[in-house]
């Protein structure tokens, strides 16, 4: 028997992989925890040996040629994600202060690929960092019941790291409205510690369940899932199991599979999870789960990472003879 640390995004798109692991609803000889944390942090733990496998942004392991995937597991949608917009003041054509979301760099990858390559400008700036809907003041909707309600304002969030549980226990994302860091010329970051509001921004990129927040406000909208979808006419890959080297991945890889299979059929017990500890709209919940989301990394999503490769490779932000190693 051995014994598997996973990092899983604690968000409701991803609780189909990981739940039946976390229920020991899968046969298996080998043994789990889980580190529940944004993509963001789980990179970070899986280079640091923290964790044997993680739900990561699939950018990873197209940066990384050390990193393995698991073949047939993804986080995938066709045209629009809901969770994965960008929210704007003006119309796109016209942003140039814009704000990435530090929780997912495939997201914010693939937002400022999209930006720059359908919606050109030569003076354009992104930053990155923390998103918090509270700071933006939404306009309520008396008549709109949401699909889960408000985050809490629990304390900080340090890095992007959440804490234990945080769909049960409801938080999800710290105070601060971004921790900034202004990307410079040569791409490097640079770290200034400070709560920057996000009218201060002609744009900014939200990702995950927060995003349910930010579409009660007032600011236009435009969905990165579908932007990609209508660009490319395929799917857009998000997230899937990635897998460090000293991981035994092909002991790993068929259990993961079996949980995928599993979580598709009990998607109303994770709808009754998330209802015990917050009001919930079960009927978008399930919608969202069955028909925004996919979980089976098929060709056409092997084709998809295939053109996220070449778009990126074209404006240098990916290696140009990158490939992903999969294993099954």
């Amino acid at each position: 028997m051995t014994h598997f640390r996973l990092g899983v995004v604690p968000y409701v798109n991803a609780m189909p992989l990981w739940v039946p692991l976390e229920k020991h609803l899968v046969s298996t000889q080998h043994s789990f925890t889980f580190e529940k944390a944004v993509p963001d942090r789980l990179a970070r733990d899986l280079a640091a040996g923290q964790v044997d496998c993680a739900t990561l942004s699939i950018v990873e392991a197209m940066r990384n040629v050390r990193l393995r995937v698991v073949d047939g597991v993804c986080i995938a949608s066709r045209g629009a994600v809901e969770t994965v917009q960008i929210f704007h003041q003006r119309p796109l054509a016209q942003c140039r202060k814009v704000l990435l979301d530090k929780d997912s760099r495939t997201s914010s990858f693939v937002a400022k690929l999209l930006l720059n390559t359908i919606f050109p400008l030569a003076d354009r700036e992104f930053a990155t960092g923390v998103v918090d809907p509270h700071l933006l003041h939404p306009v309520p909707d008396a008549a709109a019941k949401p699909i889960l309600p408000p985050l809490a304002r629990g304390e900080a969030v340090d890095q992007g790291h959440l804490p234990a549980g945080p769909l049960e226990g409801g938080h999800g994302v710290a105070r601060v409205a971004a921790v900034v860091a202004p990307v410079g010329p040569a791409g490097h970051n640079r770290n200034l510690l400070q709560p920057i509001p996000l009218t201060d921004y002609d744009a900014f990129l939200s990702i995950g369940d927060k995003t349910w927040e930010f579409l009660k406000s007032s600011w236009d909208r435009s969905d990165i899932g579908e932007l990609w979808t209508n660009h490319t006419q395929l799917p857009m890959v998000w997230a899937a199991w990635t897998c460090g080297e000293s991981c035994a991945v092909k002991d790993l890889a068929p259990v993961l599979v079996r949980a995928r299979e599993t979580g598709g059929t009990i998607l109303d017990d994770i709808i009754q999870r998330l209802s015990r500890s917050r009001e919930v709209d079960k009927a978008q919940i399930w919608r969202y789960l069955t028909e925004v989301m996919h979980y089976k990394l098929g060709p056409e999503e092997k084709q998809a990472i295939s053109k996220l490769f070449e778009m990126g490779a074209t404006v240098g932000s990916l290696p140009p003879a990158g490939r992903v190693y999969f294993v099954s």
